[in-house]
């Protein structure tokens, strides 16, 4: 299966992709979080946020703390560590999705849903910033289905059938 990586260094940052992916299942199989962490972090902000509202175009992920489309990740503090090692967080989720444009825009709040977080130290007390989040999502094709449907000897569509 192909697998669909989105790389974030940015709070607010557009996504482009050699093509857009035609509807189909997505199963979002792992993130992974590089963060500076040199301080504890306070109950408020243990906790991102990702919206992918703009990605799905539609109701994927409803939360009673976040709107349509925003992913909550419990990003909790860690010991104090010189190099602290990624947040690894498997997933297993299955997000039907419509068709995902060829570029879409991600933002990524604290725990509130509201609240941009950093991915850039602004100054010798400013620990806790996140430097990069990585998204992995497998999915079923990369081709289109247009291009499938009919072209190989003996493929029979689903499409239409009873």
């Amino acid at each position: 299966m192909p697998l669909l990586h989105i790389h974030l260094n940015q709070q607010s940052q557009t996504v482009k992709l050699m093509h857009d992916l035609k509807p189909q299942t997505l199963f979002l199989r792992q993130i992974i979080i590089n963060k500076d962490i040199e301080n504890s972090m306070n109950a408020d902000n243990e906790g991102l946020t990702i919206d992918l509202h703009h990605m799905f175009n539609g109701f994927e992920i409803m939360s009673n703390i976040s709107s349509d489309n925003k992913l909550f990740i419990p990003v909790h503090s860690r010991a104090l560590a010189p190099t602290p090692d990624p947040f690894i967080y498997p997933f297993h989720i299955k997000l039907n999705a419509e068709e995902i444009k060829r570029e879409f825009l991600i933002e990524c709040f604290k725990k509130d849903g509201k609240t941009p977080i950093s991915f850039e130290q602004t100054g010798p007390d400013n620990d806790g910033h996140y430097k990069t989040i990585d998204l992995y999502f497998e999915y079923q094709t990369a081709q289109h289905f247009e291009t499938l449907i009919g072209t190989e000897p003996g493929f029979h569509s689903a499409v239409g059938q009873h």
